[in-house]
C-alpha cells in the first residue's frame, strides 16, 4: 500500500511538472511572436529593410503558432500528447519564419530543444528534434524558392568577400546561380545546422540535470533542517519559522499540549 501511495505521489508530481513545462513551452512560443511583431513595427518604421509581404506572412503565421498553443495548454493541458502538440507548433514556426525571412532565423531553430530538455524524457527530445531538422530543412529550401533572398545560397561564395567586389567599379561580382539547390542547400546549410542542433541535445540535457539534482538536493537539506528523522514530524527550526511567517498572518490559533510520562526514558 505505502508503494503504491508513492507511486501516486511520483505520478502526480510528473503531471505537475510537464503541466508547468507545457505553460512555459507556450510562453516561449508567444515570447518568439511577440519578438516577430516587434521585428514588423521596426520593419514598418524602415529601421528594417525586409519586403514588407514577407514580414506580414511571417507575422501572420506565428501568431496562429501562438494561439493555437494558449489554447492546447488552456483547454488540452491534462493529456499526454500536449507537450508533443506544442512542439510541432514551434517546428511550424520555425518553418514559417525560415521560409519568410531565412537567414536572420538561424539561432532560433535551438529554441524547442532547449524547451524538450526540461520534460526529462528522451523520446520527447529526440522527437522535437526531428521536427527540429525537417523545420530547418523546409525553412532552407522555401526560403531560397519563396523568401528573403540569401545571396550565399543564391551564388554559393566560398571565400572572403573582397573576392566578389570589383576593385574598380565597387560591383559585386558572382559567378553563375547555384546550379543545383536541391543538392547543395541540404548539404552546405541543412546538415550543418542539424549537427550543431543535435550537440545541443547533450549539452542541455547536462545542464538540466545538474539544475534538477541541485533543486533536490536543497529540497533533502530544507527537509532535514525542518523535520525529525526518526518521527518523521516538523522540529522547532519549522515552528519557529512558522511563528514568524504563518501563524503572525493567522487571528485565532490553537494549541494542544502533550503530556507523556517517562517520554525522555522511553526515547533514551
Amino acid at each position: 500500500k505505502r508503494d503504491c501511495m508513492k507511486n501516486d505521489e511520483e505520478q502526480r508530481r510528473i503531471a505537475k511538472s510537464e503541466h508547468t513545462a507545457n505553460h512555459y513551452t507556450a510562453k516561449c512560443l508567444v515570447t518568439m511572436t511577440l519578438i516577430v511583431c516587434f521585428a514588423l513595427l521596426l520593419n514598418i518604421l524602415d529601421i528594417f529593410i525586409i519586403e514588407d509581404y514577407l514580414m506580414y506572412i511571417a507575422t501572420g503565421g506565428c501568431v496562429i503558432c501562438a494561439i493555437a498553443a494558449v489554447l492546447v495548454v488552456h483547454f488540452f493541458n491534462n493529456r499526454l500528447s500536449t507537450k508533443y502538440i506544442l512542439f510541432a507548433l514551434m517546428a511550424v514556426f520555425i518553418a514559417i519564419v525560415g521560409v519568410t525571412v531565412t537567414y536572420h532565423t538561424v539561432l532560433i531553430s535551438a529554441m524547442p530543444i532547449m524547451c524538450a530538455v526540461q520534460y526529462k524524457k528522451n523520446r520527447v527530445v529526440y522527437y522535437t528534434y526531428i521536427l527540429s531538422v525537417i523545420s530547418i530543412f523546409i525553412g532552407v529550401m522555401g526560403g531560397y524558392y519563396f523568401g528573403l533572398c540569401d545571396a550565399n545560397m543564391l551564388a554559393l561564395t566560398d571565400t572572403v568577400a573582397t573576392k566578389y567586389i570589383d576593385p574598380e567599379t565597387g560591383y559585386l561580382l558572382f559567378k553563375e546561380p547555384n546550379p543545383n539547390p536541391w543538392g547543395t542547400l541540404p548539404i552546405f546549410y541543412v546538415l550543418p545546422r542539424a549537427l550543431v542542433l543535435f550537440a545541443f541535445v547533450p549539452v542541455m540535457k547536462r545542464v538540466t540535470s545538474v539544475i534538477s539534482d541541485n533543486a533536490v538536493r536543497e529540497a533533502e537539506l530544507k527537509i532535514l533542517s525542518e523535520m525529525d528523522t526518526m518521527t518523521q514530524l516538523y522540529n522547532r527550526n519549522k515552528y519557529d519559522k512558522m511563528l514568524k511567517e504563518t501563524y503572525s498572518a493567522i487571528e485565532k490559533v490553537g494549541v494542544i499540549f502533550w503530556d507523556l510520562n517517562d517520554l525522555k526514558t522511553i526515547n533514551d
